[in-house]
């Protein structure tokens, strides 16, 4: 009796275990890879190689190598980049130091993209996205701030700024998920027949008990993160981060043509909704942005 009770147990126990594990994997902060809102597995380890063989740039490094002032002839410099660099910052905020909210995990930031996922499928029935240009400090120096052209950000590894959740029905999903769906259902390429169908669809959904998947990766507030990308100084002295093109800079990350001027970007937010990227788009040339500790130094 007492073996067969042990038996049972054991059994129960790894059950438990095997559901732990697939859930944990499916839906929690230890799944590898996003479904959507980050790149794929093949992308994801190749950015994150390029970004380990990126040697850290300090304030000071900026300075020397972009070095603010007049020039000779007493008028101010021309917009200058000078190479591709990877920063330590902290996200202060929008242009105006405002912040937006997340749709999903409702949490203050500067950029995000959000998708609502039938289970078990990897295309979003909604999909959101809304960035601007933001400020960020540096980590070693606050006072150092540089400019960021949002609409060129691409995340990636990211851990805080990572928020999953799997609700057994959209209707027993809290109603601001509800919302989100409804609001934002993908209308990228479909006819009029296929949005019937999706309208059709989410109704369903509210009814049947399908589990819904939400995901939403967002670049937090006061968030110290990692950005590589092209360094620029303004006219007026001003650091921005900019994107860059394959093959513009040597193996240290400077111009191949050296200091030279550059067109000024405009200063833009934009919002996406139901317009889904591909998530295999080429990553190089973005600014690259992560929130995973493991790549921030340890540097005092």
């Amino acid at each position: 009796m007492i073996l067969i009770q042990s038996s049972i147990i054991l059994v129960f126990l790894a059950g438990a275990a095997a559901q732990m594990l697939s859930c944990t994997d499916r839906f929690g902060a230890k799944r590898k890879y996003a479904k959507w809102t980050l790149p794929v597995a093949t992308s994801d380890r190749a950015i994150r190689s390029f970004v380990h063989e990126k040697k850290v740039s300090y304030s000071p490094d900026l300075e020397a190598a972009s070095p603010p002032g007049s020039s000779n002839d007493g008028f101010l410099k021309p917009l200058t980049c000078v190479g591709l660099v990877r920063l330590e910052v902290r996200i202060q905020g929008r242009l105006d130091r405002s912040t937006m909210r997340s749709p999903l995990a409702q949490r203050e930031c500067v950029m995000y993209s959000a998708a609502a996922m039938h289970d078990g499928q990897t295309t979003p029935i909604a999909y959101a996205s809304k960035h601007g240009d933001f400020i960020a400090c540096m980590t070693d120096a606050p006072w150092v701030q540089i400019l960021v052209v949002g609409a060129d950000v691409l995340c990636f590894g990211m851990k805080d700024g990572l928020w999953q959740s799997t609700h057994t029905s959209l209707r027993k999903a809290p109603h601001h998920l509800q919302d989100f769906v409804v609001s934002h259902m993908s209308t990228v390429d479909r006819s009029e027949e296929e949005l019937r169908k999706d309208r059709l669809f989410i109704q369903a959904l509210q009814t049947d008990g399908q589990a819904v998947d939400f995901e939403e990766i967002a670049l937090l507030a006061g968030k110290t993160v990692t950005l590589v990308g092209k360094l620029c100084r303004g006219p007026g002295g001003q650091l921005s981060l900019q994107r860059w093109q394959d093959g513009e800079f040597d193996s240290e990350g400077i111009t191949k043509e050296g200091l030279r001027k550059e067109s000024s970007f405009g200063q833009t937010s934009s919002e996406g909704s139901g317009s889904i990227p591909h998530p295999e788009d080429e990553w190089k040339g973005k600014i690259l942005a992560c929130d995973d500790p493991s790549y921030i130094s340890r540097r005092k």
